[in-house]
């Protein structure tokens, strides 16, 4: 369906060079390797290409040639990763949700994430997961047709270790995604059907 007035949800428009593979990219300007968003803090204005920084907020585009287990689909995933200095990091842009959607999903790997749109915060859960990334589920019923900042802001773990996410393939969905407490009455029947039957095969 279409994507209301937001641009590049799946990173796919960088214009980065491309670097062969296992390369350092180096540091290049937002505006070719992430068109359509803001990166924050402000100062930032670049990000890293196929490199990896620890002990500091930064964003990095990964891809093309890069190690295939941080691209979750296509040929460019993001990083946002956070300091021990509990600084984070984060994309944005602003858009127009489409009228018809119920449902924003994305792929990630997640370990302290915040979701705003509009500067509210959006609850996500996990709906899902392919090969080396989870797929989740934001219910923007409450915000379809509105217009505002959507933003992706990796936080820092607790006591201020160092943190990231990786996030990719960004779009919304006119179809409702399941509540949380459906997925987890699922799981929970699933688990106690396979309890029974270990128990009956003991």
């Amino acid at each position: 369906m279409a994507q209301g007035t937001f641009v590049n949800l799946d990173f796919e428009g960088a214009l980065v060079p491309d670097t062969p593979p296992g390369s350092n990219g180096g540091v290049v300007s937002a505006n070719i390797a992430l068109p359509g968003w803001v990166v924050l803090p402000g100062q930032f204005g670049e990000v890293y290409h196929n490199t990896i920084t620890i002990g500091s907020p930064s964003i990095t585009l990964f891809g093309p040639n890069w190690d295939s287990t941080d691209i979750f689909q296509g040929r460019y995933t993001v990083r946002l990763a956070t300091a021990f200095a509990n600084t984070g990091s984060a994309i944005a842009q602003t858009g127009q949700i489409p009228a018809n959607a119920q449902a924003m999903l994305f792929y990630a790997q997640v370990f302290n994430m915040d979701v705003t749109f509009a500067g509210n915060s959006l609850p996500f859960f996990r709906v899902g997961s392919g090969p080396n990334y989870d797929i989740f589920g934001v219910d923007v019923n409450a915000v379809h047709g509105m217009t505002g900042e959507l933003r992706f802001t990796a936080l820092p773990l607790a006591g201020g270790g160092f943190g990231g996410v990786r996030l990719d393939n960004i779009f919304f969905s006119d179809q409702p995604i399941p509540e949380p407490s459906v997925v987890g009455f699922f799981a929970l029947g699933a688990l106690l059907l396979g309890w029974r039957f270990f128990k009956r095969k003991s």
